[in-house]
Parts: structure tokens; C-alpha cells; sequence
């Protein structure tokens, strides 16, 4: 039996490292009069990538969770950062994010509660 093909997977990504990285090089170039510019991924619902004058490349998910829709900073597509993240790696953390989302979990609540945790026990000694 032959496998079935989406319309999807007979294209190409637009939303790929390659191509967010010329768009950084414009904007830094200042090619376009943006102080920065957002592109949503064609192949995950939610992730998006927000592009700076200063030509840094930022991931960010976004879920719904009742009537909110807040966003959650992944990475940056930059790798001699230390919160360097690959684009395939911030696909597959927003897929999970949204799934948890969908249960009534927010991942920033976890976050929050596992820093302040992290204080009390660390105190001023705590580093990220």
C-alpha cells in the first residue's frame, strides 16, 4: 500500500535557520526599516522566531491555556550562546509545550515554582 501525502510534506519549510539568519543579516544591515520582525514556523503551530535590528534570532512558543495565549522564550538560534537552541529542538519543546497546555499545565508555572525552590535552598548561592 502506498503511503498517503500531505500536502505539507510536499513542501518545503520556508522556516528554516538558513533563511532566518539572512533575515537577520538584513535587518541588522538596516535592508529594511524594522527594529524587529516575527515569523511564525509553517510546520509547528505556535513556535515563532523574533528577529532584532541587532540580528539576534530568538524562538518562542506560544499555547493557549484557557482564555490566554502567553508565549515562552525557547532559546536563541545562536550557537555560541549558552540558551543556544536548535531549530529542530525548539519545534519539538513547543510541540510538548502545547500538549501540556492542552491538560491545564502551564510550563512557566513549573518554572516559577522550581526557581523560588531553588532559592530557599540555595539562597545567595544560587546560579542559573
Amino acid at each position: 500500500m502506498a503511503k498517503r501525502k500531505t500536502l505539507q510534506s510536499l513542501e518545503e519549510s520556508v522556516f528554516t535557520e538558513s533563511n532566518l539568519a539572512a533575515m537577520a543579516k538584513d535587518l541588522k544591515s538596516r535592508r529594511f526599516a524594522l527594529d524587529r520582525t516575527t515569523i511564525s514556523d509553517d510546520l509547528v503551530t505556535g513556535l515563532r522566531a523574533i528577529i532584532t535590528k541587532d540580528g539576534n534570532v530568538t524562538y518562542h512558543a506560544s499555547y493557549h491555556l484557557g482564555d490566554q495565549r502567553p508565549f515562552l522564550k525557547l532559546g536563541v538560534m545562536d550557537p555560541k550562546a549558552a540558551d543556544h537552541i536548535s531549530l529542530d529542538d525548539a519545534r519539538e519543546l513547543t510541540k510538548t509545550i502545547k500538549a501540556l497546555a492542552a491538560k491545564g499545565i502551564d510550563p512557566q508555572d513549573g518554572l516559577h515554582r522550581r526557581l523560588i525552590k531553588e532559592l530557599k535552598e540555595r539562597g545567595t548561592r544560587w546560579r542559573p
